[in-house]
């Protein structure tokens, strides 16, 4: 197997438990999903909606929360959706996509000193 199809197989995906019948999985997002993250979050500093990290968060979710076969649960077209989801839910999800995606605190802190 060449390098390429070993970047292309290296999609970390983490099972999360929320007490749902089906799994749920928090995946890694390609540098496409963490670009896009990075442009709706600063268009959603710029508006004049509210609730901005509450919209942060659900960006987050959107592009990370799978299903079993790997296809998102959510789009950025379900933004309003997922800040209505349990707060709880959402808080435990944001946790570990964050982990996951290197976009934590700690993650920064970590790269910052490589």
């Amino acid at each position: 197997m060449g390098i390429r199809d070993q970047l292309k197989g290296r999609k970390k995906r983490e099972i999360i438990d929320l007490g749902t019948d089906d799994a749920i999985y928090v995946k890694s997002m390609s540098g496409a999903d963490r670009a896009e993250f990075f442009e709706v979050s600063q268009e959603i500093e710029k508006s004049k909606k509210t609730k901005k990290i509450a919209r942060k968060n659900a960006v987050i979710i959107a592009l990370s929360l799978v299903n079993e076969s790997g296809e998102l649960i959510y789009s950025l077209d379900d933004i309003d959706e997922i800040i209505s989801l349990e707060s709880s839910d959402i808080d435990a999800i944001v946790k570990v996509s964050m982990r996951v995606n290197k976009l934590d605190s700690d993650s920064q802190a970590g790269q910052e000193k490589n």
